[in-house]
């Protein structure tokens, strides 16, 4: 039998404890953090491997064109301007692929949350400098997809400890 002071296992069925507090405050967070790096992997980290697309936009922009040497109003792409899409590319994939080291130790020595804040104002500039950038300068494009390659590092590395909760946290926000 129990003496009046021990208490019942059964007795604290109904209290909620600070422990249950805490519980519930981080499954928020941890929903709220899956789904902003879903929304960030779906906006900020594919500008990389949509280079393809990107390329052609360019091309009829027009962009790089100088290097050319055709007539005035001739918009055909010629070899210079390929070979400077092909550097601009391949720097991009390179930076993204031999940055994954400094990248992860970022992340776990700083949290994903500030590197996501990072990621998205790499990003963001990236965006900006290729609105923005001279049509013939080929180290602002090498600028820009450095910018977007990084953050793009970012936005994936520090989506990884979410992945496995992704599906359970989506399951939870459909209409029952």
């Amino acid at each position: 039998e129990m003496s009046d002071t021990e208490t019942s296992p059964l007795k604290n069925l109904g209290e909620v404890t600070n422990m249950d507090l805490a519980a519930e405050g981080a499954a928020k967070y941890t929903r709220l953090l899956a789904i902003v790096s879903w929304i960030g992997t779906v906006l900020f980290a594919g500008t990389i491997y949509g280079f393809a697309s990107l390329q052609l936009m360019l091309e009829a922009e027009g962009v790089l064109h100088a290097q050319c040497n055709l007539p005035e109003g001739d918009t055909k792409a010629c070899a210079e301007q390929l070979a400077d899409f092909s550097l601009v590319f391949t720097i991009g994939t390179s930076l993204q692929t031999f940055s994954s080291f400094i990248v992860g130790y970022a992340i776990d020595v700083y949290g994903p949350k500030l590197c996501l804040s990072v990621a998205g104002i790499m990003m963001s500039s990236s965006i900006l400098l290729f609105a923005s950038a001279d049509l013939n300068s080929l180290w602002q494009y090498v600028t820009a997809i450095t910018l977007s390659a990084l953050s793009a590092n970012f936005v994936y590395l520090s989506s990884f400890p979410r992945a496995g909760n992704t599906h359970k946290i989506l399951y939870q926000l459909l209409p029952s």
